[in-house]
């Protein structure tokens, strides 16, 4: 208890430390410039216009002009209908939470604002009051909100809190998040500090996903997996994913998605596979899309709690 006020001022210096630099990232882009000399004859040209900026690089300020055309791509799974889908939210782990709503860094300024934010929770059923081990997933919430730096670059800055419903295993995360490619795969590094109970540290991990791609009958397949680690006393690593299978019916504004879903977690000293169907419901509430998501996971392998059991999840990007 004595240090929870500490990793909370600390939570909130690195928090207010990445705004700064987002802040100042388009300025420090151009410093270079500063730097190149002008070719002789373009001397006088460059004095008399000195204070403009050179060449068709953007502005420092807001509205930047965007670079160069890149091919459009969509974000990972997690952001499938708008709010992150419930075997990202239900495969929680003390070393790494779900998956939120990874944003597409490939946009232009018209097309996605600098800041996303994203909510879930979720209330997992099936805990095996009378054997104690290991717990992979498990009922929790948590917001994560992204803040866009370099449109060309796919760069942005991240920040979450989380934690499980008890309450007291609740962590706070500031760190870079890494569009290499078009494709749907980010590479984050984030600093992560511990709240309430457990540890924090640094962590590096990679994200990727498969888009919803069809299948015959009307039926599409999508999934996602990340692997990476948390640096404590070593190197813990940590990898989860999950597929599914799904039949779409619209109903007007309302969609319905039927599913067949398999999950699975590994992390050092626990590991478990599921598998079970998987009923979506995404409702329009004020220009944003509210899923609720309710399975039946059966665990097949591995011996972590909570047992087989029901798992209700709610989510919303914005």
């Amino acid at each position: 208890m004595n240090g929870r006020p500490l990793r909370f001022l600390a939570a909130t210096l690195g928090g207010w430390s990445l705004v700064r630099l987002g802040m100042l990232w388009p300025v420090l882009e151009r410093l270079p410039e500063l730097f190149v000399p002008a070719p002789p004859a373009e001397a006088k040209a460059f004095a008399a216009e000195a204070g403009r900026p050179a060449g068709p690089r953007r502005p420092v300020m807001s509205h930047p002009r965007p670079a160069r055309p890149v091919p459009p791509a969509t974000p990972v799974p997690v952001a499938h209908a708008g709010a992150p889908l419930a075997e990202e939210a239900a495969l929680e782990t003390p070393s790494q939470p779900p998956p939120l709503r990874l944003p597409d860094l490939t946009t232009t300024p018209e097309e996605a604002a600098r800041l996303t934010v994203s909510l879930w929770g979720i209330a997992r059923g099936g805990v095996d009051m009378a054997r104690p081990g290991s717990q992979l997933g498990g009922s929790q919430a948590g917001v994560r909100a992204t803040w866009l730096i370099d449109r060309r670059h796919r760069l942005a800055l991240s920040g979450r809190v989380s934690g499980g419903l008890d309450g007291r295993s609740t962590e706070a995360a500031v760190g870079i998040d890494w569009q290499p490619v078009a494709a749907p795969v980010h590479l984050l590094v984030e600093q992560r500090v511990a709240l309430g109970r457990g540890r924090g540290g640094p962590a590096a991990l990679v994200v990727a996903g498969l888009d919803p791609r069809p299948l015959a009958r009307g039926l599409r397949i999508e999934g996602y997996g990340q692997a990476g680690v948390i640096g404590r006393d070593g190197l813990d690593g940590f990898a989860d994913g999950a597929a599914r299978v799904t039949r779409r019916v619209q109903a007007g504004a309302l969609r319905l998605d039927l599913s067949l879903g398999a999950w699975g977690g590994a992390q050092r000293g626990a590991a478990r596979v599921d598998v079970g169907p998987s009923a979506g419901l995404a409702l329009p509430i004020g220009g944003h899309r509210l899923r609720l998501t309710l399975d039946w996971r059966q665990r097949i392998a591995g011996r972590a709690r909570p047992g087989s059991g029901p798992a209700l999840s709610v989510g919303m990007d914005f």
